[in-house]
């Protein structure tokens, strides 16, 4: 007998497509992916592979726009997934395992005009049907607060927005959520979770705050619960154990001086936690304190990580037999992660690794490097590069940025480390859990052409510092001369009874009007490949030397540029970004 499709539906930031998250393409199944730098569904996936569950045939994944409202991801999004399902299964029903919000774009879906009757039973995993108290930051203040894990993405997404769309920069950051994340409006709790600072402290009203979760005045009513249930049983898994915001303390709202205004609806000034929740969700929101949900036993696992790590209850829950140490999951590595937008390809040199010896008396062995190209997540026109280096070895990383066109670009590091969360409540099982910690990202900014080859050191020190972003003068330097020298060097064609031509460069320097000491450091630098000459040309460049930069531009010019225009373009901006990001260091 066939076996009913799983479609598992990820939380707020657990779908990675920035082709689609950049507004550049609209709803659509494909190009999406977990995002590539954190932990986060492959164990649930694995353990579903393992138990004879085979992706795209029976087992899926629903990616969804988060940012966008609950109503259109399951639109847009969670029916054409079904579809999918239903189709290359066989079968005529899913069953839906959805964590954090995902679980609320179910229930959009299956409380829906829209509803077709297509889910066996709808599994939950720490969804906030009450809502979330830590929404209220981002919401009504533009702070990044959710779980390590969303923040993570959140940040990465919004440094994109922010350098492939100029004009999204000069936006604060509540109101790049309010037009940008939307669908952070739906994770509001629906209870009196503010409470006015006293004397005595003073609960506000839900129903007369000015930001409200206008979705779940409707969906998650009593009524709405109600059609729900009638439609597909439901099954709610929820963690605990872990500090939870239960409550906002607020002050009075500042001056409205922003567009739009900040903390409408109270100013934060300190929050009431409790052990019960999954240090994101409370459980008597991730839970429904009804007689017809089956709220499964509470799990001592953190929010990020509940579908990775109690995948043997979500099995029992929808009837199948868990494979053997399906609920073991591996320690989250860290990550160095490496960012471009527009318009350049990245290249990573990872620091050289010496192989090991086998015999005794072998000579030492050679060093070796590897390269890493970064994957790109635009399209031809836009490129948004990335490469990500898991367990990253401490030491130095030379990248190198070709351009493909002329424009500005962006360069980002950061690195996603892993740090340990203790459980708080007495009769947990596990003793800690991990946390996703992503440093601040390290940006740096330049000019390319097609062609231009700029080589950047990214440092990692260590997990908790954020990466070091150095413009190398001298590799970049060197780079340009290599390439200028192997262009205008390149032997002209013989012609039969001609007196033997010098090199067109001798030509070049010689018409020159430069110092004769410049010339012929250029000249033994480009012709001849001396390395001390080189190593001088690179301090003078790197000084921004006025007769250097000319008769460098002359030969560009002249020899290479009348045989490869977009190749001296490109060495033009070379010298030109040694020159400008010297006189910053």
């Amino acid at each position: 007998m066939a076996k009913t499709p799983v479609v598992f539906v990820p939380g707020l930031g657990g779908s990675f497509n920035l082709t689609v998250l950049m507004d550049w393409r609209g709803p659509t199944l494909s190009g999406w992916d977990f995002p590539p730098f954190i932990d986060y569904g492959k164990m649930f996936l694995d353990a579903f592979e393992r138990a004879g569950y085979k992706r795209g045939v029976d087992l899926f994944v629903a990616f969804y726009d988060w940012r966008k409202p609950v109503i259109e991801s399951a639109t847009n999004y969670l029916i054409p997934w079904i579809d999918r399902a239903c189709s290359q299964s066989g079968h005529a029903k899913v069953d839906l395992v959805a964590h954090s919000m995902g679980g609320l774009v179910s229930r959009s879906y299956i409380q829906s005009d829209q509803y077709r009757g297509d889910v066996e039973q709808l599994v939950t995993l720490g969804t906030p049907h009450l809502g979330a108290p830590e929404a209220y930051y981002p919401w009504e203040g533009g702070e990044l607060r959710w779980d390590a894990t969303v923040s993570t993405v959140l940040n990465v997404y919004l440094w994109y927005l922010e350098h492939i769309h100029p004009f999204q920069s000069k936006l604060d950051p509540l109101k790049t959520i309010r037009t940008q994340v939307r669908g952070i409006r739906d994770l509001l709790p629906v209870d009196n979770y503010l409470v006015k600072q006293g004397p005595p402290p003073t609960p506000v009203p839900e129903n007369q705050m000015n930001q409200r979760n206008l979705w779940g005045d409707v969906a998650l009513t009593p009524a709405g619960l109600s059609t729900l249930l009638a439609r597909s049983p439901l099954s709610t898994i929820s963690g605990t154990g872990f500090t939870t915001v239960q409550s906002l303390v607020v002050q009075p709202p500042p001056p409205p001086t922003n567009d739009p205004p900040l903390w409408v609806d109270g100013t934060p000034v300190g929050q009431q936690t409790t052990s019960e929740g999954d240090g994101t969700v409370l459980l008597s929101s991730a839970r429904i304190d009804d007689a017809r949900v089956h709220n499964l036993p509470s799990v001592p696992i953190i929010h990020h990580e509940l579908p990775d790590k109690d995948v043997t209850q979500i099995m029992v829950a929808l009837g199948i037999t868990p494979p053997a140490l399906a609920a073991v999951a591996s320690t989250a590595e860290p990550r160095l992660v490496m960012m471009t937008a527009s318009p350049v390809e990245l290249t990573v040199e990872l620091p050289a690794t010496r192989p090991a010896v086998l015999g005794e008396g072998q000579a030492p062995a050679r060093q070796r490097s590897r390269r890493v190209r970064g994957y790109n997540y635009g399209h031809k026109g836009k490129r948004l590069n990335m490469a990500v280096i898991t367990q990253p070895a401490i030491g130095t990383y030379n990248v190198r940025l070709r351009g493909v066109a002329a424009g500005s670009f962006s360069l980002g590091a950061l690195i996603v480390g892993v740090q340990s969360q203790a459980v708080l409540s007495s009769d947990a099982t596990d003793a800690a859990a991990q946390q996703p910690i992503a440093t601040p990202i390290t940006t740096t900014s330049g000019q390319v052409a097609a062609q231009t080859e700029l080589i950047y050191q990214i440092e990692y020190v260590s997990d908790a510092a954020p990466p070091r972003v150095r413009f190398d003068a001298a590799a970049t330097t060197q780079n340009a001369l290599a390439r200028l020298s192997a262009a205008a060097t390149a032997p002209a064609p013989v012609v039969l009874g001609a007196e033997e031509l010098p090199p067109p460069i001798q030509g070049v320097l010689s018409a020159a009007d430069a110092p004769t000491d410049v010339r012929a450091t250029v000249s033994a630098a480009l012709v001849d490949g001396d390395e001390q000459a080189i190593e001088k040309l690179v301090i003078l460049l790197s000084s921004a030397d006025a007769a250097t930069m000319q008769l460098l531009t002359d030969v560009t010019q002249q020899v290479v540029g009348a045989a490869d225009k977009e190749l001296a373009l490109g060495l033009l901006e070379q010298f030109k970004q040694v020159a400008e990001n010297s006189s910053t260091d």
